[in-house]
This record gives C-alpha cells, sequence and structure tokens, in this order.
C-alpha cells in the first residue's frame, strides 16, 4: 500500500469540513495516525469476518495494537474479561484500583471469585496477594488515592509469572499521554465517556490487545474449551489467537447513526487535541482551587508534593491526567453538605465527573468537557451555593 506522506494528510485536514468515516478510514489505512511518541502505528490487519469500528480502528492504531473490541458500558467491558479468564476460587489482584476491588462485593463474589488488593499501597504487599489461582493482574495508571503503580517492575514480575496484565487508562486518556502496551501490559480499557461525548454514539468503552499473551491454553480451561467447541479460528499471521476476537462474538453489535458516525469522525480526528486539552485545564483547576480557603488539601499527581509525583514524570508525556481530589475544611458536616448538593444539581454535568471517597472525605473530580474558564464558573458557582460556616470571599482574582 502506498504510504502518503505528513504533507497529505496536512493537505487533506485543510480541506475537510465536514470529516466523514470514509475519510477517517482512508488516514488510518494510509498510517497517518501516530502514536504518542509521534512515530507511525505500524499497519492494522482488518478482520475479514468482523471488521472493526472507526472506534477501535483508530484506538488499536494509535495505541499500537494488534486489535480492540468496544462496549456499550465500561462495567460490561470488565465483567466480560472477568467471567471470561476466571473460575470459581480463581482470583485477581489489583495494585492500586478501589473500584475494581469493590466490584467483586456487588459483581462476582457469588461465583466464587475474588479480587484482592494489598492493604498499604507498596510493591511488596501487591506480591504477597498474586499466588497460582491469580489470572490476572489489574492496574490503574491513576487510581482516586492518586496512586501510580511502578509499571515496569509490576509487569516484570507478572511475565515471571506468567500472568497477563490489565491497565485502566482513562484517566490519562488513549493514545498521547501514556502507553500501557509499550510496557508490555496485555490489555489497555478505557472508559470512554472521559474523552468522547454522549453525541459520539452509544460505545461507552473499549480494550486493545497487544497480541503477546496466548489465551487459549489450560491456564484458563473455561476458554480453552470455549475455543474447541466453537472451533476458533485465527488469522496465521497472529503471534497469538485474539482473546478480543473471541469474545466479539458474545458481545451486542453497537450501531451507529449518521450523525453519531460524524460526530465520533470528528472527535478522533480531534483526539490529541482534547486530551492535552483535558491535561492542561486539570492542571490549571488544580491551582485554581488552591485559591480557595474552604479547600484544606488538593490531591493530584501533577504536584510536586504528591507521593507519585517522581513516576507521573517517568512514565506521562504531555501531562498529568484529567482527575484530582481534594478535601474540604471545617467539619465532617461540611462534607456532607457539600456532597449532597452535588448529587442534586451537579450529577449530570458534561464538564465535571464528581465522584466521593468517603473514607477520606474526599471529592474526586474528573475534567471531562468544556474550557477552563466554563469549568471555573460551575465551580465557583458550586461553591457560592455550598457557603460553609463562616462563608465570606472564596477566591483571589
Amino acid at each position: 500500500m502506498k504510504t502518503a506522506t505528513t504533507s497529505t494528510l496536512s493537505a487533506t485536514l485543510t480541506k475537510l469540513t465536514k470529516p466523514t468515516p470514509e475519510t477517517l478510514y482512508s488516514l488510518i489505512d494510509n498510517l497517518q495516525i501516530t502514536d504518542y511518541t509521534g512515530k507511525k502505528s505500524a499497519p492494522l490487519k482488518k478482520e475479514k469476518t468482523a471488521p472493526l469500528s472507526i472506534l477501535e480502528l483508530y484506538l488499536t492504531s494509535i495505541e499500537g495494537g494488534s486489535s480492540a473490541l468496544s462496549f456499550h458500558s465500561f462495567d460490561a467491558a470488565i465483567s466480560l474479561l472477568v467471567v471470561n479468564l476466571l473460575e470459581e476460587g480463581d482470583n485477581a489482584v489489583t495494585y492500586n484500583s478501589q473500584s475494581f476491588y469493590n466490584k467483586q462485593f456487588t459483581h462476582w463474589g457469588h461465583l466464587g471469585i475474588s479480587i484482592k488488593k494489598p492493604d498499604y499501597i507498596n510493591l511488596e504487599q501487591f506480591k504477597n496477594q498474586v499466588d497460582e489461582r491469580t489470572k490476572f493482574i489489574y492496574l490503574e495508571t491513576v487510581s482516586e488515592q492518586n496512586e501510580i503503580p511502578d509499571f515496569k517492575k509490576i509487569i516484570a514480575f507478572a511475565k515471571s509469572h506468567n500472568i497477563p496484565v490489565v491497565v485502566d487508562n482513562s484517566i490519562i486518556g488513549p493514545g498521547y499521554g501514556f502507553n500501557p502496551l509499550k510496557e508490555k501490559a496485555d490489555l489497555v480499557i478505557y472508559n470512554t465517556k472521559h474523552w468522547l461525548s454522549k453525541d459520539a454514539g452509544p460505545a461507552e468503552a473499549l480494550i486493545v490487545e497487544s497480541n503477546r499473551f496466548n489465551w487459549f491454553t489450560d491456564q484458563y480451561p473455561t476458554l480453552q474449551h470455549a475455543a474447541k467447541d466453537q472451533l476458533f479460528q485465527h488469522a496465521s499471521t497472529e503471534v497469538f489467537p485474539s482473546l478480543l476476537s473471541f469474545l466479539r462474538k458474545d458481545i451486542p453489535n453497537i450501531n451507529y447513526s449518521e450523525r453519531q458516525k460524524e460526530h465520533l469522525t470528528n472527535a478522533l480526528l480531534n483526539l490529541k487535541t482534547s486530551v492535552l486539552k483535558k491535561y492542561d485545564i486539570t492542571y490549571e483547576v488544580a491551582k485554581w482551587l488552591k485559591q480557595n480557603k474552604w479547600v484544606d488539601q488538593i490531591h493530584y499527581v501533577g504536584s510536586h508534593t504528591n507521593n507519585s509525583h517522581f513516576k507521573a514524570l517517568t512514565y506521562f508525556q504531555n501531562g498529568y491526567g484529567n482527575y484530582l481530589s481534594f478535601s474540604l475544611s471545617g467539619f465532617d458536616e461540611d462534607y456532607k453538605k457539600f456532597k449532597n448538593l452535588i448529587e442534586s444539581k451537579y450529577a449530570n454535568s458534561p464538564l465535571i465527573e464528581f465522584s466521593f471517597l468517603e473514607a477520606k472525605k474526599e471529592i474526586g473530580l474528573y475534567v471531562r468537557f468544556g474550557d477552563l474558564k466554563t469549568i471555573t464558573e460551575l465551580l465557583h458557582k458550586l461553591f457560592d451555593e455550598h457557603k460553609p460556616t463562616g462563608y465570606s470571599t472564596l477566591f483571589f482574582n
């Protein structure tokens, strides 16, 4: 295939007034998608039996993966991995994901499947959780506790035990800040709600596969038998059979309207700009919150005082993601009042997604859409309505 030049791409984008799916496919086919280092991605091999969607093709390309699979929800993506890879008595171990750990109590505990997590976040405690029934290791690029794993050490440990590694890279985002597959992770998973609006279609999660791990061995007997029973075949060019290709049959088709395709194409063509913009806005929001005397502490991996800041500098390019958390000055009653206000009036904001860390009485903040001005105006309004005890002027210009 003849590869278009960079100047050809620039000319194409300049002339492009209304991007179409066909245009995006053309750019992908001509290797115009670059990964986070700026290098062009390897050619993609389209699956003949189940062609990848535009979203799957694009993220496969910029992540340098072999295949991708999109889902209607993030929970559905996680659950599909767990129920296909784990049987009764098996476990998965996470280094820093409280949300994944908590799902065992609501999702899989009745199946005899357990999720293990160290009581204290350090490498030795984590290693002690891994045993002969551990079927995969789950890492969050940045956890809600603002903890970053030491990817090189953890993945090397996992490889020495022939255990695959799944990385939730949602907070950093696809392609331009951190690439888990280049650190030899086996699967990278995204909650795409952080980076794509509802206008871009119904897919809210996506998994990208590296194709460096053989999933169809007696290490995963249920998966191995199911593949044999269904006479699952894979392309001879693949290093190992694709897990995502096999699981695709169990996933409902995600259909896009023409309007959604147009929105998705626009979003993907501008994805790099969008990702980097969220990094910058989150950094500025962290500084902005420090001006609020009712905020006690800011927890953000972009801050040099954060315990994970050195790892952020080691692993991340271009920024620190779209998440931070903060605690309020005052009493527990102020936290409860603030939380109730958010849940009653701001829970569905398209600009910011809030979460609550009950044990620490902290509020998590995910920057989603909008610019710094509209986001700070929303926060200013939120604090103005909150009016904590002794309320006075909160912000300094």
